[in-house]
Protein backbone atom coordinates (compact mmCIF):
# COMPACT_ATOMS: atom_id res chain seq x y z
CA UNK A 1 0.00 0.00 0.00
CA UNK A 2 1.09 3.39 -0.69
CA UNK A 3 -1.34 5.96 1.20
CA UNK A 4 -4.88 4.51 0.34
CA UNK A 5 -3.79 2.76 -3.01
CA UNK A 6 -2.93 -1.05 -3.93
CA UNK A 7 0.44 -0.93 -5.67
CA UNK A 8 2.36 -3.46 -6.94
CA UNK A 9 5.83 -3.02 -6.94
CA UNK A 10 8.16 -5.43 -8.98
CA UNK A 11 9.91 -7.54 -6.02
CA UNK A 12 14.11 -7.21 -4.77
CA UNK A 13 14.24 -4.32 -7.24
CA UNK A 14 14.92 -0.60 -6.10
CA UNK A 15 11.81 1.85 -7.35
CA UNK A 16 11.76 5.40 -7.28
CA UNK A 17 8.28 6.66 -5.39
CA UNK A 18 7.03 10.32 -5.69
CA UNK A 19 4.05 12.03 -4.41
CA UNK A 20 3.73 15.62 -5.60
CA UNK A 21 0.89 18.04 -4.34
CA UNK A 22 0.05 19.96 -6.58
CA UNK A 23 -3.16 22.23 -5.11
CA UNK A 24 -5.81 20.50 -3.45
CA UNK A 25 -4.47 17.19 -5.78
CA UNK A 26 -2.12 14.70 -5.31
CA UNK A 27 -0.16 13.02 -8.34
CA UNK A 28 1.89 9.25 -7.34
CA UNK A 29 4.85 8.81 -9.53
CA UNK A 30 6.40 4.92 -10.05
CA UNK A 31 9.88 5.01 -11.52
CA UNK A 32 9.72 9.11 -12.57
CA UNK A 33 6.14 8.16 -14.62
CA UNK A 34 2.52 9.25 -12.93
CA UNK A 35 0.99 6.58 -12.09
CA UNK A 36 -2.56 8.36 -10.52
CA UNK A 37 -3.88 11.56 -9.39
CA UNK A 38 -6.53 12.68 -6.98
CA UNK A 39 -8.21 15.49 -5.33
CA UNK A 40 -8.58 16.39 -1.83
CA UNK A 41 -5.31 15.65 -1.48
CA UNK A 42 -4.46 16.94 2.31
CA UNK A 43 -1.24 15.66 3.82
CA UNK A 44 -0.51 15.42 7.66
CA UNK A 45 0.65 19.17 8.88
CA UNK A 46 0.90 21.26 11.91
CA UNK A 47 3.77 19.51 13.89
CA UNK A 48 1.98 16.06 13.30
CA UNK A 49 4.65 13.39 12.99
CA UNK A 50 5.56 11.79 9.47
CA UNK A 51 5.73 8.42 9.12
CA UNK A 52 7.79 6.05 7.06
CA UNK A 53 6.88 2.09 6.54
CA UNK A 54 3.79 2.12 8.59
CA UNK A 55 0.13 3.44 9.21
CA UNK A 56 -0.16 6.96 10.32
CA UNK A 57 -0.99 5.61 14.15
CA UNK A 58 1.87 4.40 14.43
CA UNK A 59 0.68 0.74 14.95
CA UNK A 60 -0.41 -0.90 12.13
CA UNK A 61 0.58 -2.35 8.51
CA UNK A 62 4.25 -2.26 8.78
CA UNK A 63 6.06 -2.37 4.98
CA UNK A 64 8.16 -4.90 4.71
CA UNK A 65 10.66 -3.11 2.16
CA UNK A 66 13.66 -1.15 2.14
CA UNK A 67 14.03 2.76 2.15
CA UNK A 68 16.95 4.78 0.70
CA UNK A 69 17.03 8.23 -0.84
CA UNK A 70 14.45 10.50 1.44
CA UNK A 71 13.81 14.15 0.01
CA UNK A 72 10.99 16.54 1.27
CA UNK A 73 10.14 19.52 -1.12
CA UNK A 74 8.59 22.59 -0.53
CA UNK A 75 7.96 23.30 -4.08
CA UNK A 76 5.88 21.06 -6.23
CA UNK A 77 8.04 19.07 -8.45
CA UNK A 78 7.45 18.38 -12.40
CA UNK A 79 7.81 15.10 -14.29
CA UNK A 80 10.76 16.01 -15.80
CA UNK A 81 12.68 17.43 -12.74
CA UNK A 82 11.32 13.79 -10.90
CA UNK A 83 12.92 11.81 -14.13
CA UNK A 84 16.03 13.70 -14.14
CA UNK A 85 17.21 13.51 -10.30
CA UNK A 86 15.79 10.39 -9.20
CA UNK A 87 19.37 8.43 -9.93
CA UNK A 88 21.29 10.65 -7.80
CA UNK A 89 21.89 12.09 -4.26
CA UNK A 90 20.27 15.48 -3.83
CA UNK A 91 22.90 18.57 -2.89
CA UNK A 92 21.74 20.18 0.40
CA UNK A 93 22.13 23.91 -0.34
CA UNK A 94 19.45 23.54 -2.63
CA UNK A 95 17.27 25.93 -1.28
CA UNK A 96 14.13 24.44 -1.94
CA UNK A 97 14.69 21.04 -0.23
CA UNK A 98 13.32 21.24 3.49
CA UNK A 99 14.66 17.43 4.17
CA UNK A 100 17.12 15.30 2.75
CA UNK A 101 17.38 11.67 4.07
CA UNK A 102 20.51 9.50 2.68
CA UNK A 103 20.20 6.78 5.13
CA UNK A 104 24.04 6.49 5.72
CA UNK A 105 23.97 6.52 9.60
CA UNK A 106 25.21 3.90 11.09
CA UNK A 107 27.29 0.79 10.37
CA UNK A 108 26.04 -1.01 7.56
CA UNK A 109 25.39 -5.05 8.19
CA UNK A 110 26.86 -4.39 11.75
CA UNK A 111 25.98 -4.24 15.50
CA UNK A 112 24.53 -0.67 15.82
CA UNK A 113 22.43 -1.73 18.93
CA UNK A 114 24.97 -0.51 21.79
CA UNK A 115 25.08 2.56 21.70
CA UNK A 116 21.79 2.49 19.99
CA UNK A 117 22.15 4.47 16.37
CA UNK A 118 18.26 5.63 15.91
CA UNK A 119 18.86 8.58 14.58
CA UNK A 120 17.91 9.36 11.00
CA UNK A 121 20.21 12.41 10.00
CA UNK A 122 19.02 14.97 7.15
CA UNK A 123 20.88 16.75 5.37
CA UNK A 124 19.01 19.66 5.37
CA UNK A 125 17.19 21.43 8.21
CA UNK A 126 19.16 19.17 10.99
CA UNK A 127 18.96 18.39 13.65
CA UNK A 128 14.93 19.89 13.61
CA UNK A 129 14.37 17.53 10.65
CA UNK A 130 16.37 14.74 11.75
CA UNK A 131 14.34 11.16 11.62
CA UNK A 132 14.36 8.55 14.53
CA UNK A 133 14.02 4.60 14.07
CA UNK A 134 11.32 2.86 16.05
CA UNK A 135 11.47 -1.13 16.82
CA UNK A 136 14.28 -1.52 14.53
CA UNK A 137 16.64 -4.71 15.57
CA UNK A 138 20.05 -2.66 14.45
CA UNK A 139 21.65 -5.67 14.11
CA UNK A 140 22.75 -8.06 10.85
CA UNK A 141 21.44 -7.81 7.06
CA UNK A 142 17.19 -7.19 8.70
CA UNK A 143 15.88 -4.24 10.50
CA UNK A 144 18.99 -2.53 10.47
CA UNK A 145 21.41 -0.11 8.37
CA UNK A 146 22.33 -1.72 5.35
CA UNK A 147 25.33 -2.12 3.24
CA UNK A 148 23.76 -1.94 -0.48
CA UNK A 149 22.11 1.35 -1.55
CA UNK A 150 20.38 2.49 -4.22
CA UNK A 151 22.13 5.39 -5.40
CA UNK A 152 26.19 5.03 -4.77
CA UNK A 153 26.98 7.74 -2.03
CA UNK A 154 28.70 10.89 -4.03
CA UNK A 155 26.75 10.16 -6.97
CA UNK A 156 25.36 13.71 -6.93
CA UNK A 157 23.24 15.35 -9.60
CA UNK A 158 24.54 18.50 -11.76
CA UNK A 159 22.84 21.41 -13.15
CA UNK A 160 22.81 21.32 -16.90
CA UNK A 161 21.25 24.34 -18.75
CA UNK A 162 19.35 23.81 -22.33
CA UNK A 163 21.61 24.34 -25.33
CA UNK A 164 18.98 24.64 -28.59
CA UNK A 165 20.96 25.95 -31.14
CA UNK A 166 23.84 24.01 -30.39
CA UNK A 167 26.97 26.45 -29.80
CA UNK A 168 28.43 25.04 -26.27
CA UNK A 169 26.66 27.64 -24.21
CA UNK A 170 23.34 26.66 -22.33
CA UNK A 171 20.03 28.88 -21.43
CA UNK A 172 20.37 30.16 -17.54
CA UNK A 173 16.42 30.15 -17.82
CA UNK A 174 15.97 26.33 -19.38
CA UNK A 175 17.89 24.03 -16.75
CA UNK A 176 17.42 20.95 -15.40
CA UNK A 177 19.30 19.29 -12.44
CA UNK A 178 20.49 15.14 -13.38
CA UNK A 179 23.02 12.37 -12.71
CA UNK A 180 24.40 12.75 -16.32
CA UNK A 181 24.21 15.33 -18.98
CA UNK A 182 21.21 14.60 -20.99
CA UNK A 183 21.20 14.96 -25.03
CA UNK A 184 20.84 18.72 -25.40
CA UNK A 185 22.18 20.25 -22.50
CA UNK A 186 25.80 21.61 -21.20
CA UNK A 187 27.14 22.78 -18.14
CA UNK A 188 27.67 26.46 -19.45
CA UNK A 189 24.89 28.70 -18.42
CA UNK A 190 26.61 31.86 -20.91
CA UNK A 191 23.57 31.53 -23.58
CA UNK A 192 21.42 34.79 -23.79
CA UNK A 193 19.74 33.95 -26.99
CA UNK A 194 19.58 29.84 -27.47
CA UNK A 195 18.29 30.29 -30.70
CA UNK A 196 21.19 32.49 -32.60
CA UNK A 197 24.38 29.80 -32.55
CA UNK A 198 26.20 33.37 -33.17
CA UNK A 199 25.01 34.98 -29.70
CA UNK A 200 26.74 34.08 -26.33
CA UNK A 201 28.55 35.37 -23.87
CA UNK A 202 32.27 34.95 -24.37
CA UNK A 203 34.85 34.58 -21.47
CA UNK A 204 36.02 38.05 -20.56
CA UNK A 205 40.24 37.51 -22.25
CA UNK A 206 38.65 35.77 -25.39
CA UNK A 207 36.67 39.05 -25.51
CA UNK A 208 39.51 41.31 -25.45
CA UNK A 209 41.64 39.16 -28.22
CA UNK A 210 38.51 39.80 -30.51
CA UNK A 211 38.44 43.27 -29.66
CA UNK A 212 42.51 43.25 -30.28
CA UNK A 213 42.27 41.54 -33.46
CA UNK A 214 39.81 43.87 -34.61
CA UNK A 215 41.39 46.66 -34.05
CA UNK A 216 44.24 45.48 -35.28
CA UNK A 217 42.76 44.50 -38.93
CA UNK A 218 41.18 47.98 -38.81
CA UNK A 219 44.36 49.89 -38.58
CA UNK A 220 45.89 47.53 -41.50
CA UNK A 221 42.86 47.78 -43.79
CA UNK A 222 43.30 51.69 -42.95
CA UNK A 223 47.02 52.06 -43.53
CA UNK A 224 46.86 49.52 -47.11
CA UNK A 225 43.07 50.84 -48.13
CA UNK A 226 43.99 54.41 -46.97
CA UNK A 227 40.78 54.06 -45.06
CA UNK A 228 38.07 53.17 -48.14
CA UNK A 229 34.57 52.32 -48.22
CA UNK A 230 35.59 48.50 -47.84
CA UNK A 231 37.45 48.80 -45.09
CA UNK A 232 35.01 50.92 -42.84
CA UNK A 233 32.11 48.49 -43.77
CA UNK A 234 34.95 45.24 -42.85
CA UNK A 235 34.98 47.04 -39.05
CA UNK A 236 31.09 47.75 -38.46
CA UNK A 237 30.62 44.09 -39.32
CA UNK A 238 33.43 42.62 -37.66
CA UNK A 239 32.13 45.33 -34.58
CA UNK A 240 28.31 44.06 -34.64
CA UNK A 241 29.47 40.43 -34.09
CA UNK A 242 31.90 41.51 -31.26
CA UNK A 243 28.69 43.51 -29.77
CA UNK A 244 26.28 40.51 -30.00
CA UNK A 245 28.63 38.48 -28.43
CA UNK A 246 27.98 40.05 -24.87
CA UNK A 247 25.05 38.53 -23.16
CA UNK A 248 23.44 40.49 -20.14
CA UNK A 249 24.43 39.01 -16.45
CA UNK A 250 21.46 36.57 -15.92
CA UNK A 251 21.84 34.95 -13.07
CA UNK A 252 19.80 31.15 -12.65
CA UNK A 253 18.13 32.22 -10.44
CA UNK A 254 7.02 17.09 -2.82
CA UNK A 255 8.38 14.02 -1.25
CA UNK A 256 10.61 11.79 -3.47
CA UNK A 257 11.54 7.77 -2.15
CA UNK A 258 12.90 5.03 -3.24
CA UNK A 259 11.93 1.75 -1.91
CA UNK A 260 12.75 -1.76 -2.61
CA UNK A 261 10.15 -4.63 -1.81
Amino acid sequence: MIGCLAVQLPFLQWVHVAVVKSGTNGKLYINGVLFTSTSGFSPASGGAFTRLGVQTDGTSEFANVFLDELRIWNVERTEAEIQAMRNCQMNASLSSLTANYHFDNGIADGNNSSPAQITLSSQTGSPANDGTLSGFGLTGTNSNWMSFASIASGNSCSLFFADTDADGFGDPLNSIWAATTPTGFVTNAGDCNDSDALIFRRPPNVVMQLMMIVSLRWMIVWKFQKFSRIALLYFVRVSQFNFQAFCPEILPGVTDLLIRP
